[in-house]
């Protein structure tokens, strides 16, 4: 009975964390809309906080064997809360406080070109699959890796860089891309698709032949 009540909690953990991700995404987005130096610092916190429950449910779901259909389309819609709080606060900033070189219509056409490719994306995933989800490619967790880093030099530092933006855009507009290839391309939906380059790795390595390896593997 016992073991049945701790199966329960770890398989609602993942899910549970995603929720929170969300929640702490809107406190983070409306926190950040207050125009004091010392909130900057609790949207870091907040930030860095849902960057490691973005880490921890899918290790702890893949750990325990737990994932599932909803778990996965959960914690990309958790995704997309969370980057839709950072987008909407960096534009909050650039146009009220106007700190750094980046331009706000830049920003904004840039955001729409990334929205449009995602939304492609859905769609044509919802047509030839008849559900919508999102891949969990390792190119779409480098650009939440290199979202954080921008945010934190931006919060940390109190200035943008143009720069840091069309690396951070380009790398988005790929991973976005190699999505909406992999959805056209595959005959089945598989939402930990690591993306053509390291699919093809994992297909080459098991073609290999095995060697007799009579370790313990450590």
């Amino acid at each position: 009975m016992e073991n049945g009540k701790e199966r329960k909690i770890i398989r609602q953990l993942p899910n549970a964390l995603c929720l929170a991700r969300i929640v702490l995404s809107i406190i983070g987005l409306a926190l950040g809309l207050i125009q004091k130096d010392y909130i900057r610092w609790i949207f870091v916190a907040i930030f860095a906080v849902c960057i490691i429950t973005d880490i921890a449910d899918g290790k702890i779901a893949r750990h325990f064997k737990v994932g599932s259909e909803f778990g996965g389309k959960f914690d990309g819609i958790a995704d997309l809360f969370l980057t839709a709080s950072v987008f909407i606060y960096a534009v909050f900033e650039l146009k009220v406080l106007e700190r750094g070189d980046v331009n706000l219509w830049t920003v904004l056409i840039i955001g729409g070109v990334l929205v449009f490719i995602k939304t492609v994306s859905a769609v044509i995933t919802k047509i030839k699959f008849g559900k919508v989800n999102f891949l969990h490619t390792i190119a779409i967790k480098v650009c939440g890796g290199l979202l954080m880093t921008c945010a934190m030099i931006y919060i940390i530092f109190n200035k943008s860089f143009m720069w840091m933006l069309w690396i951070v855009s380009a790398v988005t507009a790929l991973a976005f891309i190699e999505e909406m290839l992999i959805v056209i391309h595959d005959k089945v939906l598989n939402i930990d698709h690591k993306g053509f380059l390291f699919e093809k790795k994992k297909k080459t390595d098991a073609s290999e032949p095995k060697s007799q390896d009579t370790g313990d593997g450590r």
